[in-house]
């Protein structure tokens, strides 16, 4: 049998096996790259690229598990979420997320897959931070074996999608899912194991902005004064607007994840929707920077506004020392607000403050450790 015709009837298993890996499969094209490198499977999310040595060679559970292991970068958008991370560490994160997958599911696993049960229920992103912080854990060769994933519509040369090309391609990625998602129930044999990953996907996303602005009037408890106005409004457009009564917020505590994962954008764009929240509330507002300890604190009121961020640190991720610095220091603190990519490792080390603590998370999956305390908004990008 050709190597095209064993991926062909490979396909045709996996569609028997499960409706829902199966329908996902169809939609990419086969192509047969003899110099791909390295030489086993790939996708960018419209092609299924294969050596043909290493498609020989596998047997029928195995070409069945490779062919999955491809589905499942689809599944989680693998090559739409990468970004400017290393795309091989990037890829064996994400083939921790998805072994782990396909072993619930009881798939022949080969023999040399990454795999390791203290990644379990833990997103790709966690997973390339921790091997970030873990240079000496990251593998070395191991995985190879399995399957790559490339960028969006990369695997035939195309250069990288924008942002509005990657944002039409996330759409387009999740509405198979949902038709394959559809299908599989129809057949009575969606995966279980992957049924609350696929909601999580595919699930609609709150207006974080909304949640933000929110979480901050809740803790506004004076009235209108429309004998003083806000002079900075007066000051940029001439038009008097009133204040709020008294120290309104007290303090509010602004905590920064510095670690290296957090983008710079990012930060900026969430610092100017925080400055046009506060700018109707009078209150003092100490913007804390951390990775695993306070690099810099900055203290604003709202005559200074718009806050400006400043990325410092760049280390681990530990935020108990931010916490610290808010219960030793700021005493008034009616509110927290922590920005982070939500993978925080030392939350049981954290004692629960006295004021409400919201966290705004830059990656959908947030850890499973987060307390019930920490109200959570998702204001990623995908």
């Amino acid at each position: 049998m050709k190597p095209i015709e064993k991926v062909i009837a490979g396909r045709v298993r996996l569609l028997f096996r499960t409706v829902f890996f199966g329908t996902l499969i169809t939609h990419l094209q086969l192509k047969e790259v003899p110099d791909l490198n390295p030489p086993t499977m790939a996708t960018d999310g419209r092609s299924l690229f294969f050596h043909p040595e290493f498609s020989e060679k596998l047997s029928k559970p195995e070409m069945e598990f490779v062919l999955a292991h491809e589905v499942l970068h689809l599944v989680l958008l693998s090559h739409l979420r990468r970004g400017t991370r290393d795309p091989k560490l990037w890829n064996y994160a994400t083939d921790y997320c998805i072994n782990l997958l396909l072993k619930d599911e009881h798939f022949q696993l080969l023999p040399d897959c990454l795999i390791d049960e203290k990644f379990r229920d833990w997103s790709a992103e966690k997973i390339y931070n921790w091997f970030q912080d873990n240079p000496d854990e990251q593998p070395q060769g191991g995985g190879s074996s399995v399957g790559e994933v490339m960028d969006a519509g990369t695997g035939d040369g195309g250069a990288p999608m924008t942002a509005e090309q990657v944002a039409a391609e996330t759409s387009k990625m999740k509405a198979q899912i949902q038709a394959a998602v559809q299908a599989a129930r129809k057949a009575g044999n969606l995966p279980g194991s992957i049924e609350n990953l696929i909601e999580e996907i595919c699930a609609p996303r709150a207006n974080w902005k909304e949640i933000l602005r929110r979480f901050v009037t809740e803790k506004a408890y004076s009235d209108w004064n429309f004998a003083q106005c806000n002079t900075r409004i007066l000051a940029q457009t001439g038009i008097i607007t009133p204040v709020l009564d008294g120290d309104v917020l007290g303090e509010l505590a602004l905590i920064v994840d510095t670690s290296g994962s957090v983008r710079e954008e990012e930060l900026q764009q969430f610092g100017g929707e925080i400055s046009d929240i506060l700018e109707s509330y009078p209150c003092k507002v100490s913007i804390i920077y951390c990775d695993t300890q306070v690099n810099r604190v900055d203290e604003f009121s709202n005559e200074d506004l718009p806050l400006q961020f400043h990325i410092v640190g760049r280390g681990g991720t530990q935020m108990l020392p931010a916490f610290q610095y808010v219960t030793d220091n700021l005493d008034e603190c009616a509110a927290i607000i922590l920005y982070s990519d939500s993978h925080v490792f030392d939350w049981a080390e954290i004692p629960q403050p006295d004021c409400p603590v919201l966290m705004a998370h830059t990656e959908r999956n947030v850890s499973t450790d987060t307390p019930e305390w920490v109200e959570r908004i998702d204001i990623s990008e995908d």
